[in-house]
């Protein structure tokens, strides 16, 4: 199963996806058919963590007038979202904690799951 898009990103991880990640059931290769490759592994393959991203457009038309002139623009603002579907397995390789969260940043560093997002 290939749960990457053509871009390298992964695909959006939905709700029931989400709840079928049994805790206290699954093991590491479950969890990898179940979702396909991770995204990045830390704390010595403790945590794993599937990230994709959201995109919004904006669009703004403005109309101004001066003088005895007028005016007008389009302003495009995009916007991205970052969401992080955070595992941590125990030392048998067994799903023990899942969480998703929105926004934010990775630490590439992390010992474990108090520490794998920075605030």
């Amino acid at each position: 199963m290939d749960s990457h898009q053509d871009d390298g990103t992964h695909r959006r991880i939905d709700w029931p996806t989400y709840l079928a990640l049994d805790t206290g059931r699954m093991n590491r290769d479950q969890v990898k058919t179940a979702l396909g490759r991770r995204d990045v592994e830390l704390a010595d393959g403790r945590l794993w963590i599937y990230s994709w991203e959201t995109r919004g457009e904006l669009g703004l038309f403005i109309l101004a007038f001066w003088g005895e002139g007028a005016g007008s623009g389009e302003i495009l603002m995009d916007s991205s979202k970052a969401h992080y579907l955070i595992l941590e397995f125990d030392g048998a390789s067994v799903l023990q904690r899942k969480e998703v969260r929105h926004g934010g940043t990775l630490n590439g560093l992390a010992k474990g799951w108090d520490d794998v997002m920075i605030k």
